[in-house]
């Protein structure tokens, strides 16, 4: 009853974090690119220390090489914009 909007959004995005989390690990390279991307979000809390923004930024990383190595679309596209930065 008390709970406020970003609270339930943020409830909300963390169980979708844990969703697309296991998803990914069986393999889904849908799951593996959406969870990446909420990682790159993330990124952009200013709270983060420097060694958990290099965490996400390897995760980001990561998870969006193995999509594309699936066949991701959307995550080829990315990495190679990314990449050639």
């Amino acid at each position: 009853q008390g709970e406020n909007t970003s609270s339930i959004v943020n409830r909300i995005r963390q169980e979708a974090k844990r969703w697309f989390h296991n998803a990914a690990r069986i393999g889904n390279s849908d799951a593996m690119f959406q969870l990446a991307m909420m990682y790159q979000e993330d990124l952009a809390d200013d709270q983060k220390s420097a060694k958990a923004a290099a965490w996400y930024r390897r995760q980001v990383v990561e998870l969006s090489r193995r999509a594309a190595e699936l066949g991701h679309k959307e995550a080829k596209q990315w990495i190679t914009t990314h990449e050639s930065n």
